[in-house]
């Protein structure tokens, strides 16, 4: 989750940590001239999530769904990054929003973590703190699975790694998403060593 140019709130909690939060201080009055207009994934947020929140905390929220992180990036070049004030890319995004000076970094003194795995919090900072700054927290993630055929494939469980998708021995019985394919070789090469700059560095 990342906060957009627009100023966000003023004297309130950053970053959408605040529906984690039971209790808080929030000036009421300016809390009823404000709208956190969000900008997520589709089907991130429910009506009863955002009424929650406005029951917290005063502040009336809105949420806009978009499909795929090039929807999100076109809408805010569109704007210069206006009409939001939260937003979710996918964390190996983030770095593509200070390009175009679309985002600002978040105060963590103002965000609780209690309520994150202490591994989100660990590895958002790969894309998510650039130059000492963070601009993205975590708010939910993602898996990447891999599956097969036993009948046609032996795999190793205990040992399953994405070099397993480029094993020779599979023939062209392989079938990957393109994004988690750069990823995965990327992460796969680095592990081995012959990266010539590290993924995390590039």
């Amino acid at each position: 989750m990342s906060l957009t140019r627009r100023r966000f709130l003023k004297g309130s909690l950053a970053a959408g940590a605040a529906a984690s939060v039971p209790s808080f201080y929030i000036n009421q009055v300016l809390a009823q001239e404000q709208t956190l207009r969000i900008y997520a994934w589709a089907g991130y947020f429910t009506d009863e999530m955002l009424a929650d929140f406005t029951e917290k905390t005063g502040i009336r929220a809105t949420f806009t769904p978009y499909g795929t992180n090039d929807e999100l990036m076109n809408s805010l070049r569109a704007t210069d990054g206006t009409d939001f004030d939260v937003i979710m890319p996918t964390v190996d995004r983030v770095p593509g929003y200070l390009d175009y000076d679309l985002v600002q970094p978040l105060d963590e003194s103002r965000i609780n973590w209690s309520g994150a795995l202490d591994s989100a919090i660990s590895g958002s900072e790969v894309g998510g703190v650039v130059d000492g700054k963070r601009y993205f927290a975590p708010s939910d993630w993602g898996t990447e699975a891999i599956t097969w055929h036993r009948r046609y494939a032996d795999v190793d469980r205990a040992n399953l790694s994405y070099a397993d998708l480029w094993n020779p021995e599979h023939g062209q019985g392989v079938t990957v998403r393109g994004h988690s394919a750069l990823v995965g070789i990327g992460l796969w090469l680095e592990r081995e060593g012959r990266l010539p700059h590290p993924l995390l560095d590039s």
